[in-house]
């Protein structure tokens, strides 16, 4: 939810800044304060308030999960709506915001308020992009067998014993993926590194001294060339 909630406020961040500081605490807190509750009680009703009856197996991936997921109503309006609405909609706010950034790249006159704009793109897509490749996979997967009539022992597999962990190995990434748009929060000897790579790979002038020539004239060719 929270990632759908960013791809809209990214957008209105870009594009309607003015309007979304005039209604700041409906816009920016409202919905951040939704996005916490409502997993919590959601699923706190639908794991200890629901009339079923939970056993855990600690022998078994994820304990074998709470007993909800077993009933076709609970668990299908669970993946259906708390999982693959709001990653569609995260994933069509992101194709969207990416459209129109790119059509008014060259229509913007200000440079620096497109270089702004375009570090907040930058950082936010990247978070998205790593959270998305995880659960839409994962989405696409359960969706298969959700609406199968055969089952899917591979799709199964995949889903509940590797893309399960690659969920937590995106919440431990997105520090790092975040740096990607806060260059002056990188350390100076990584700044100092690309900077000197930049300058190795820079396309420098040359030119051509004859053997004969004297040590004034050498001195005056680097005079002119370091200027």
């Amino acid at each position: 939810m929270l990632m759908t909630y960013s791809s809209s406020e990214r957008y209105l961040l870009i594009f309607h800044r003015p309007f979304i500081l005039r209604h700041f605490i409906i816009l920016h807190y409202l919905p951040i304060i939704i996005c916490i509750l409502y997993p919590f009680v959601f699923y706190i009703g639908i794991i200890y308030i629901y009339p079923c009856i939970n056993y855990f197996d600690y022998t078994v991936n994820l304990c074998g999960g709470p007993c909800y997921v077993f009933d076709i109503i609970p668990s299908t309006f669970d993946l259906l709506f708390n999982i693959t609405v709001f990653e569609t909609i995260a994933l069509l706010g992101n194709i969207v915001l990416v459209s129109r950034v790119l059509h008014r790249k060259h229509h913007m006159k200000q440079q620096n308020k497109w270089k702004k704009n375009r570090r907040l793109l930058i950082q936010v897509l990247s978070i998205t992009l790593l959270h998305n490749i995880v659960l839409a996979l994962m989405v696409i997967f359960m969706l298969i067998q959700l609406f199968s009539t055969t089952y899917q022992p591979i799709l199964v597999d995949l889903t509940y014993n590797v893309l399960q962990y690659g969920v937590y190995m995106v919440h431990l990434l997105c520090p790092f993926v975040s740096l990607i748009g806060l260059p002056e929060l990188w350390p100076r000897s990584v700044l100092r590194f690309l900077r000197r790579l930049l300058n190795n790979n820079a396309v420098q002038p040359t030119i051509h001294i004859p053997l004969n020539t004297d040590i004034r004239t050498l001195q005056q060719l680097r005079t002119n060339y370091t200027r």
